[in-house]
């Protein structure tokens, strides 16, 4: 149990580290495998549903409480 605390600090930024370099290599090799213009659709697709999906998640959470 102590043990697991002292490694949390180290091995939580590592963890980090190779999910984000995990998402990058798949992101690219989907891009790759796509080819030219299924990279602008899905890129624009990407565009589009990241900030909709955001704005979704926050009229969600809104109980009708304006802060």
């Amino acid at each position: 149990d102590g043990s697991v605390k002292i490694l949390v600090p180290f091995l939580l930024p590592i963890a980090s580290f190779l999910a984000v370099g995990v998402l990058i290599v798949g992101l690219g090799t989907t891009f790759l495998a796509i080819g030219k213009n299924g990279t602008i659709v899905l890129g624009l697709a990407i565009i589009i549903l990241v900030p909709l999906s955001g704005l979704i998640v926050i009229k969600m959470g809104d109980n009708g409480e304006s802060s």
